[in-house]
């Protein structure tokens, strides 16, 4: 299931945040869901979600309309990711 950063669109599978020793599932979607992509490169660099502290400076991928509904669902759901995930699907489909 993908969710995606709220500052660019890229969509990463919320999964991936099960294979971390150094926070738990909880810690890195719930920063995913603050900071975007920084929080995936901790990820991979095997860092942990505290080291996060800048929130995504990449260009949208996706249009404006799109971009704004990601925004609105990861205010309203936060902690809710498989809300989240299939209200920004609907979102990126064109609902």
């Amino acid at each position: 299931m993908d969710i995606r950063c709220r500052f660019c669109g890229e969509p990463i599978d919320a999964d991936e945040f099960h294979s971390s020793d150094n926070g738990t599932w909880k810690e890195w979607t719930t920063a995913f869901t603050r900071y975007g992509c920084p929080v995936v490169d901790a990820l991979f660099d095997d860092d942990s979600p505290r080291s996060v502290t800048t929130s995504c400076k990449q260009e949208a991928i996706l249009d404006d309309e799109a971009m704004i509904a990601i925004e609105v669902a990861t205010e309203l759901l936060g902690d809710d990711i498989d809300g989240l995930a299939v209200t920004i699907e609907d979102a990126v489909n064109g609902w």
